[in-house]
Order: C-alpha cells, then sequence, then structure tokens
C-alpha cells in the first residue's frame, strides 16, 4: 500500500483494487485514523465521501455463476485464493435476533489462517450484501479460533455500519465458546483467582464429586461422567460438558458433601459461587426471547457484568 501511494502527480490517481480494499478496512476500523493519514498527507487516501461511495460498490468477489439454493443449501461458484490445497473453510450464516431462523448466505474455503486480512474485507462485503438485500445487521459473532479473536481484536467492539453509518455493528462473543475457554482454562491451571483476597476456583473440587460419586449407586450429580474431567481433544469441543461443570447442580452437589463434612471441599465456597454466576450467566444469553426464562437485568448489569469482564481479561 505505502508503494503504490508514492506518486509524484497527486492529482488525478488511480487506486488498484487492492489499495481501495485496503483503504475501506483502514476507515471501517478508525475513521479518526483515517482522517488523520489522509490530513498529514502520510497517505493519499481519498475522502470520506469517496469511501462511502466505494463501500456502497463493493461486490463479493465470486463468480457470475455464484447463487445459494435456500432449501438444499447448495452453493455454485469459486472464489479464487490461490493455487495451494484448501484445508480451511469459512461460513458466513444470518440469523434472526426475533424468530427462529439461520440461513448460510456463503461459503469460502482457503489454505490456513493467512486469510486474516481477507476475511475483514468479506465481512464488510457481508454486511453490504445483506443490507442491500433489506436486512439490518445489527451484530457479529463468530466462534473461538484465533484467527476471528485476532479479527475481533482489530475490530475493537463495533464497526461503523458500511451500508448506513449512522448505525453500529456490534461485535460479540459466542456464548458456548466463552464457556468451554473458560473450562479449559481451569483444566489446565486446575486454578482460577478472580479475587486476590478471596480463595481459588479450584478444579479439583469439581473432580472430587466425580471421585465420590463414581462407583456409586447413588449420586447428587449423576451427570458427571469421566468424559468430563479426562478432556481430550474432542471432549473439549462439546458444549454439554462445560455446561454441565457449570451447573447449578454441580453447585448443589459441592454443598452437599461440605454440610456432609467430606474431605477436600473445605474452601469451596467460592467455586459454589463462581459456578452459579457462570450457570445464570449462560442460561441468560443462550436463549433469543425472555419467555424461556428470567433474566435479572439488575443482578447482570452491578454484579455479574463486572466480574465476567474481569474473568475475560483472565482467560482471553
Amino acid at each position: 500500500m505505502f508503494k503504490e501511494s508514492k506518486l509524484k502527480n497527486s492529482k488525478n490517481r488511480r487506486y488498484s483494487k487492492a489499495f481501495i480494499n485496503n483503504e475501506n478496512i483502514i476507515f471501517l476500523l478508525s475513521p479518526t485514523g483515517y482522517k488523520f493519514l489522509r490530513d498529514q498527507n502520510i497517505l493519499p487516501l481519498p475522502c470520506v465521501s469517496t469511501i462511502h461511495k466505494n463501500l456502497l460498490a463493493v461486490k463479493i468477489g465470486c463468480g457470475e455463476s455464484l447463487s445459494v439454493n435456500s432449501r438444499s443449501l447448495t452453493y455454485i461458484g469459486l472464489q479464487d485464493f490461490g493455487n495451494e490445497e484448501q484445508t480451511k473453510l469459512w461460513v458466513f450464516m444470518w440469523s434472526s435476533l426475533t424468530e427462529n431462523r439461520v440461513q448460510p448466505i456463503a461459503v469460502f474455503a482457503s489454505a490456513g489462517p493467512e486469510l486474516n486480512i481477507e476475511l475483514s474485507k468479506l465481512v464488510v462485503k457481508a454486511i453490504l450484501l445483506m443490507e442491500d438485500a433489506g436486512a439490518h445487521v445489527v451484530g457479529i459473532t463468530c466462534d473461538g479460533a484465533s484467527t476471528n479473536r485476532t479479527k475481533k481484536q482489530d475490530f475493537k467492539n463495533y464497526i461503523e455500519n458500511p451500508f448506513d453509518t449512522s448505525r453500529k455493528v456490534f461485535m460479540f462473543s459466542d456464548v458456548p465458546h466463552v464457556l468451554k475457554n473458560i473450562r479449559n482454562r481451569l483444566f489446565q491451571n486446575k486454578t482460577l483467582t478472580v479475587y486476590p483476597l478471596k480463595f481459588s476456583i479450584k478444579w479439583e473440587h469439581y473432580l472430587n464429586i466425580f471421585k465420590i460419586e463414581g462407583c456409586s449407586l447413588t449420586k447428587v450429580c449423576p451427570k458427571l461422567t469421566k468424559n468430563h474431567f479426562e478432556l481430550n481433544n474432542l471432549a473439549k469441543m462439546k458444549v454439554k460438558y462445560a455446561a454441565q461443570i457449570f451447573s447449578r447442580s454441580t453447585a448443589i452437589g459441592i454443598h452437599f458433601y461440605i454440610n456432609k463434612k467430606i474431605n477436600g471441599f473445605e474452601d469451596s465456597k467460592e467455586t459454589i459461587n463462581f459456578t452459579l454466576i457462570i450457570n445464570d450467566f449462560f442460561d441468560s444469553l443462550n436463549k433469543k426471547y425472555t419467555a424461556e426464562g428470567r433474566i435479572n437485568l439488575e443482578l447482570i448489569e452491578n454484579y455479574y457484568q463486572p466480574l465476567l469482564a474481569k474473568l475475560w481479561g483472565i482467560v482471553s
């Protein structure tokens, strides 16, 4: 981009497609930074109105034969990212906030995470096409893959909607992957300290339940199995194992063994509180309608939200 910007004549510039795509990304990531680069003549960037026109004119760079069959969920058309063997698949999906509808809108194959720069362009193009079709894009969510996490950090909490700059497109973490990240962090390090002056949350408190009930016919937490504690790569991917660890029944089980004065649960009060918080957090965000359960907004805003923000800084 810097090489292309070294022109003797500052007028009548002809921007390449790559240059236009890069300047669009710079503007979306930081309109203030874009204005600074342009005002200081660090880069020969076009004015903001030109950027808006460019964004409205963007089309996904697929063949003209690209089409989507919404009934069979099949696709015709290819995006060329080079001659390397394609090992990764990027799927863009649209999900309604008010109705139970999910629809794939695009699929792209790549050779690996080096598609990171292209991913920004694809996100912008997907937003533009959805908006042009009549949808209102209010947020983007994705799983916890390293490339996706990097891209969310680049976009910060939100970006300006490229179709309508008066609106914002917010970035959301995928709740099931957040839950698995917390569980994996605790499984790997065995302890998690949220507040230095209080006891740590310990993995052994959950494990002790399984050790006690593993060979018993009567169980306080019958859903806990060895699959919850002997985590291989496949087990780490299953959301239900993490959700069942951080469940209300598990918290009740730990409290039950405290009352029975069983060894191994003496300092587990913080583990119980933590488990209940994660359980309520997951239940609150793992639904679309308020009728599916009660949400204590005051409790979430005043207590859970600061704690979860602190926790996310630890596990991310």
